[in-house]
């Protein structure tokens, strides 16, 4: 995968089709515990079935707050995020078309992408 746009297309393709097997595969974490999998997936397993939309921004369009958090990771992981993935959902069997989005760096190596997620 050679192009940030094919990740996000990667990305959305595994949450429209709920591939949950394919779920674990999308994401990078750095200092999060043994099991930080099964805390983060229903934040994405919950996107399943949803009227989906993405796109790919550029690294300074983050929350101070999400800056912070990628400035956590070691310096040779934040020297390769220099995008994010940007999700916006809408939930079609809500009465009133609950909306949102989710916002996350995209960490790079090697020609391959991921969602990036630090701890603390």
């Amino acid at each position: 995968m050679s192009e940030p746009t094919e990740f996000i297309e990667e990305v959305l393709g595994v949450l429209r089709n709920a591939e949950e097997e394919k779920l674990e595969g999308l994401f990078h974490g750095i200092n999060l515990p043994p099991n930080w999998f099964e805390m983060v997936a229903p934040e994405f397993t919950g996107l399943f079935g949803m009227e989906l939309t993405g796109l790919i921004i550029d690294i300074s369009e983050l929350e101070d707050y999400q800056l912070q958090t990628l400035r956590m990771a070691p310096q040779n992981v934040q020297d390769n995020v220099k995008h994010a993935i940007k999700i916006d959902y809408v939930v079609l069997d809500s009465d009133q078309n609950e909306s949102g989005t989710l916002t996350l760096p995209i960490y790079s190596m090697d020609g391959t992408y991921k969602i990036l997620l630090v701890g603390g």
